[in-house]
């Protein structure tokens, strides 16, 4: 017996390779081998020692990279935040930063500083495998060297080159556009249904509960000027108690080491993070400093009002946020290596922050909260679908009998958390293609597909978690379309149709 490695597309990105055992005759083993030897797999490793947010930037542009890499490409990740990208399908293995190796076991080390400083570096194998790379990498040494001059971990001077040049901080990972990776890059990020109890545990509502944070990394104090005053979070939870009594506001973060705000629910140090963005997906807003539940929200799609301190606005915010930045300061990120410590102005609430009064957050979200409204469509009977020459996309376990009966359709996209080799397969052979995506966060804009496919097969409180995905993703007049024989009572009752029904028509309003 011998072993071979088969190694399996998906969507262009190689996501997992598989050992398949092949009988060898005696006769063939004492045949010299006329074939060239296969060519050893990349083996890179990639370190970020910087915090939550770092590290969900850094995996994005992971995914992203993927395209221009040989198949059987081995990444390894070693960050701080490692537990949160453990099931990240295109990263082979998740470390803790601290943990030890050998860098000639890699053909390439980078870590990252904003931009990468590159370790071991095998230039012919990478130039020959992975030409786009290879020039992104000597892109990089050209960075260090020639433009920032030698600086290793100079963040603010590079923040300030990439702003100059018009980058935000995930452009400031490919400043060149070499590898295409830029502001608008649709990350994929997993969430796990078994961590979907959380809601029914402390009777929660989807959107109908706003989550609220105050922390920092652990290893800082409460002098960190990032932090906004406690008294400041105590006086918004009155206000926000005061106009919505019916709107439940939870505290969520690592621990309660930054202060407890008097909210309904205090969750601090009380969920694992796969938890937690259960609870930010179903927010109806998060509110916060600039950290790394900002980053988890925002793959999330959902919407956060975020208060800016010494970070730069510019650099850091996400466009459909609600952004807020007091004009006391400019932003000090990066310009001392204690930035994190100590306000530079030697001040206990440092001004930046503390010129952002609660009365001026309350202003910013009240409208924003005032006219949220869930989406409204309508729904109708249908017996087939009629989608000629149009883009349709598929969530959930669709028969290949069903699929037939979508030949007509020029372009189909089924999204899938686990995805196998049969699937590749059929695949391959048909006129449709696979992506990473998860029923319950797809990687896909708000209001952005017009034709979207599902057959339910989860469980009831699944279902209705899985509908209001979908429907968010469906643009004005865009249509759902359920195979509704395996429809729960509960959405049945919510849509006004029944199991009788063959197929169900959604179109959002």
């Amino acid at each position: 017996m011998s072993v071979i490695h088969k190694t399996y597309k998906i969507f262009g990105l190689p996501l997992f390779a598989k050992e398949e055992k092949t009988k060898v005759s005696s006769y063939e083993k004492s045949i010299p081998s006329s074939k060239k030897p296969e060519k050893s797999p990349l083996k890179i490793a990639i370190k970020n020692g910087g915090g939550m947010g770092d590290s969900l930037i850094d995996v994005a542009f992971i995914q992203n990279l993927r395209r221009f890499l040989p198949l059987n490409t081995q990444i390894d990740y070693y960050a701080k935040s490692y537990k949160i990208l453990k099931s990240m399908p295109f990263l082979n293995h998740v470390y803790d930063y601290t943990t030890s190796f050998n860098p000639k076991d890699y053909d390439l080390v980078m870590t990252n500083h904003r931009f990468f400083i590159i370790g071991n570096f095998i230039e012919d194998k990478i130039k020959q495998q992975a030409p786009i790379l290879y020039k992104y990498v000597k892109y990089q040494q050209d960075l260090r060297n020639n433009i920032l001059k030698g600086n290793n971990d100079n963040n603010n001077l590079y923040a300030q080159y990439a702003e100059i040049l018009g980058k935000n901080r995930w452009e400031q990972l490919d400043l060149k556009n070499i590898t295409g990776f830029n502001r608008n890059f649709q990350a994929y990020m997993s969430i796990s249904p078994e961590y979907m109890s959380i809601l029914t545990r402390y009777k929660l509502t989807p959107y109908q509960y706003i989550t609220i944070n105050r922390g920092v990394d652990n290893n800082l104090s409460e002098l960190c000027p990032k932090l906004w005053p406690l008294d400041y979070y105590k006086k918004l939870v009155v206000l926000l108690k005061e106009r919505y009594p019916n709107i439940t506001l939870i505290q969520v973060g690592a621990s309660n080491k930054y202060g407890v705000i008097g909210a309904d629910l205090n969750l601090l140090g009380k969920t694992h993070i796969e938890e937690t963005k259960i609870l930010l997906k179903n927010s109806l807003l998060h509110i916060d400093i600039e950290g790394g539940l900002v980053h988890v929200n925002y793959l999330l799609h959902g919407k956060s009002c975020v208060i800016f301190g010494p970070t730069n606005l510019k650099e850091f915010a996400y466009k459909n946020n609600i952004n807020i930045k007091s004009d006391a300061c400019i932003p000090c990120c990066w310009v001392t290596h204690d930035w994190q410590l100590k306000c530079l102005k030697g001040s206990n609430i440092p001004p930046c922050m503390s010129s952002v009064k609660p009365e001026t957050v309350m202003q910013k979200i009240t409208p924003y909260i005032d006219n949220w409204k869930k989406p409204s469509f309508r729904t109708k009977a249908i017996n087939h679908i009629n989608l000629e020459r149009k883009q349709i996309h598929i969530v959930g376990n669709i028969s290949l009998n069903t699929l037939n009966t979508l030949s007509a359709v020029n372009d189909i996209i089924i999204y899938k958390d686990q995805i196998t080799p049969e699937d590749i397969n059929i695949a391959q052979k048909n006129h449709y293609t696979y992506s990473l995506g998860n029923s319950y966060n797809l990687p896909l804009k708000t209001s952005s597909v017009e034709y979207v496919l599902w057959k339910p097969q989860q469980s009831s409180f699944y279902q209705t978690s899985i509908f209001k995905e979908l429907i968010r993703v469906l643009k004005t007049n865009g249509v759902l379309y359920i195979v509704s024989q395996t429809l729960n009572e509960e959405l049945i009752t919510t849509l006004s149709h029944n199991k009788k029904t063959k197929y169900i028509e959604i179109t959002k309003e």
